[in-house]
């Protein structure tokens, strides 16, 4: 493989790593940093919310200034992030509450100003390293990155659960060699275009709509699933709390294992046309939240949850192909992934929202905002099917 695809690929491995890494950390933060979970939480969410500005102007920077010098920034301020996370955890028994939360909302300002670059940035990057025929192929090439990076940080999680500062340690290594890779490519790199200021409107907004409805409201799905999940199988099974906290962890681990397993089943598809794997994907989602709402046993919360976790391998790269193979020109390719990427975090926020109502609203019932979420991504795709007019391999 071309060092830059790699290097490409290994920034987004390293972005998803560290963001799905610390998610099972947050009862161990708040323990260290002697904060309640709630402002654990509002941190981490804080940090998040920054990605819906931070993704999109970074990308489009990258188009101006060049991806690898992009790449160097984002590496560099998840390894400070992280490194910031670190010393309070070290400190944090000898710290005032509010110096710690201190530490905890810098860490995360970081992040989110930071890290935001990495994943729209090397997906822009992999575009670029790619002729207009093979644009199928290095979309299927980021999103199989991506989701290593989630399997092995998970497994990681699951080998050091006794030492997770040895994990937060590791992590922070990973970010720093990258950066340095980074930075020795930035330097060798001529930037792809140069642009006189920084613009802030969506990219050929007309051609890629549909894409970016599908992408809101199939990660709306799947964030609904994830945020639900523990709740559903309280609801279904009477678990304690923490019976389903590791219900729920074993299904991750296992999720995200299908995801990339799938990927790479479907690699040759993914190659050709992205049509047929997101037709796949659409009835592979529609199939598991049915069997997800209707399960009363634990086997068939496993068979939803593997269902839709094909779907997870399958329709991100669907739409990144479909969104690779527009008209978009290679000057704005930075700023159409920059904007697709804000519209999943904002996809993410919607169904963390829609899964609090949903519970709020309906306590009795499991179905209406998921199925709403679900129906309206499959309209979503369908449509984009229907408008997809050219011949199949040029998508």
């Amino acid at each position: 493989m071309d060092k830059q695809k790699l290097l490409a690929g290994l920034n987004a491995s390293a972005f998803t790593g560290s963001q799905i890494a610390l998610v099972p950390l947050f009862a161990y933060l708040a323990e260290r940093l002697g904060l309640p979970l709630a402002q654990v939480l509002v941190a981490f969410a804080l940090g998040s919310a920054i990605f819906v500005w931070g993704s999109p102007y970074w990308a489009q920077k990258s188009d101006a200034v060049g991806r690898a010098r992009i790449l160097f920034v984002g590496a560099a301020g998840l390894g400070a992030s992280l490194a910031t996370l670190s010393i309070a955890i070290f400190f944090g028994s000898g710290m005032a509450p509010y110096a710690s939360f201190g530490c905890l909302i810098a860490s995360r300002l970081l992040y989110g100003v930071c890290a935001s670059a990495m994943a729209p940035v090397a997906q822009a990057w992999q575009s670029d390293l790619n002729s207009a025929d093979e644009q199928n192929a290095a979309m299927a090439r980021h999103s199989l990155f991506l989701s290593a990076g989630r399997l092995g940080a998970l497994l990681l999680v699951v080998a050091l659960a006794a030492h997770p500062e040895i994990l937060l340690l590791g992590l922070t290594g990973s970010a720093a060699v990258l950066a340095v890779l980074n930075s020795r490519a930035a330097a060798r790199a001529v930037p792809a275009a140069r642009a006189a200021r920084i613009q802030t409107a969506p990219p050929s907004l007309l051609l890629v709509w549909p894409i970016f409805a599908l992408a809101f409201f199939f990660t709306s799905s799947v964030e609904l699933v994830n945020s639900s999940l523990s709740g559903l199988l309280q609801q279904i099974f009477g678990l304690t709390s923490g019976e389903a906290a590791r219900f729920v962890g074993q299904l991750l681990l296992t999720a995200s294992a299908i995801v990339m397993l799938s990927q790479i089943a479907a690699r040759n598809l993914l190659r050709r046309s992205w049509r047929t794997p997101l037709i796949a994907g659409l009835l592979f989602l529609a199939g598991g939240a049915a069997t997800l709402l209707a399960s009363s046993s634990r086997a068939e919360v496993w068979i939803a949850l593997g269902l839709i976790s094909v779907a997870l391998g399958l329709i991100p790269p669907s739409y990144l192909s479909a969104l690779a193979g527009t008209d978009v020109s290679r000057s704005e390719r930075g700023k159409a992934a920059g904007f697709l990427a804000s519209t999943q975090t904002l996809g993410y926020a919607a169904g963390a929202l829609l899964s609090a109502a949903s519970f709020h609203f309906f306590p009795g019932d499991r179905g209406p905002a998921l199925l709403l979420t679900v129906a309206i991504a499959m309209g979503a795709g369908l449509y984009l099917l229907a408008r997809a007019r050219r011949p199949e391999g040029t998508r």
